[in-house]
């Protein structure tokens, strides 16, 4: 799904995120936890129940303050995959 266009984040000047096929909304979880300043980058992480493993769904491209009812904005990760395994194969 997206982000509602009232709860999307904006930052201090005024830069909208891009939304997009290639990105993803999350807002706070029922425990109140949050993305903060400075997380941009942390990994969106997804339980697999029927494999019982964790995998990185998005990485956090748009954060925002902390505790607000806002969306994170995450890139999906199969989107970057190729990019990802190319410059680690690279360098």
């Amino acid at each position: 799904s997206t982000c509602p266009k009232w709860k999307a984040p904006k930052s201090p000047v005024g830069v909208q995120p891009i939304l997009n096929e290639h990105t993803f909304c999350v807002g706070m979880s029922k425990y109140q936890e949050d993305t903060c300043y400075g997380d941009a980058g942390s990994a969106f992480a997804v339980h697999d129940l029927e494999e019982d493993t964790w995998y990185a769904a998005g990485i956090l491209s748009f954060d925002k303050s902390c505790a607000v009812a806002e969306y994170g904005v995450y890139v999906k990760v199969t989107s970057i995959q190729h990019w990802v395994q190319k410059t680690i194969a690279e360098n």
